[in-house]
């Protein structure tokens, strides 16, 4: 998996309705902190095998707005971000897009780095993690709408975060039962570069599974 500033996140922040802020000189921190008012992007992509021909289609959505996204890293160099939500419209048409090329100087994160969950005093080796967020928004439409005409909110906005550990995940049962709570933050390191994800004032939502994968092998699922 590999993320540039402009992928990762650019994504992240759509998802979140994030907001920037930067500090330090060298290295700096950049902190991407979720915000309350949506998003709407506009995104262009293209479709079809052969530019300009009838089986090509350039698609421009518009007002763009995340309802729902996870990401998950299941396995090393392997990053999952899907996204759901709706446009207040779009247009199509035969000619492609001219889209920005991919970068060339895209940073691996994932593939050997350190993957780390920091919870109540505890840093524990992650096995696979997932970070899921409803943004709680459903489309308003109205008698005739070909789209919606805006976004309401249809109840609380939440994230979840879910580790699966190989081992020292016992604690968390009576974390679970005690209704401790503290950031919950996955870290992956690579020198002294660190990506991280934050779950603040986190708490054990769901009874702590254990599971046996293999002869020795117990895998410990926090939620």
């Amino acid at each position: 998996a590999h993320y540039t500033v402009d992928g990762l996140a650019t994504l992240l922040r759509w998802m979140l309705w994030g907001t920037w802020g930067t500090t330090g000189a060298g290295p700096y921190t950049h902190t991407l902190t979720a915000g309350s008012s949506r998003i709407g992007a506009t995104v262009r992509f293209n479709t079809g095998t052969a530019v300009g021909s009838a089986n090509d289609e350039a698609v421009t959505l518009v007002g763009a707005t995340v309802f729902s996204g996870s990401l998950r890293i299941t396995a090393p160099g392997v990053m999952d971000i899907e996204l759901s939500g709706e446009a207040l419209g779009f247009s199509r048409s035969n000619t492609a897009h001219s889209l920005n090329a991919a970068a060339s100087t895209n940073t691996p994160v994932l593939h050997h780095q350190a993957g780390t969950l920091a919870w109540n005093s505890t840093t524990l080796r992650l096995n696979s993690m997932a970070l899921e967020v409803d943004n709680a928004l459903q489309a308003v439409r109205r008698l005739g709408d070909l789209s919606p005409g805006d976004f309401a909110a249809s109840g609380s906005r939440t994230a979840r975060m879910t580790s699966d550990l190989y081992d020292g995940g016992e604690g968390f049962a009576s974390s679970q039962v005690d209704g401790d709570t503290d950031d919950a933050v996955i870290s992956f390191t690579d020198g002294t570069s660190t990506l991280e994800l934050t779950l603040a004032d986190a708490q054990v939502a769901e009874p702590v599974a254990d599971r046996i994968t293999g002869p020795g092998a117990k895998v410990v699922s926090v939620v």
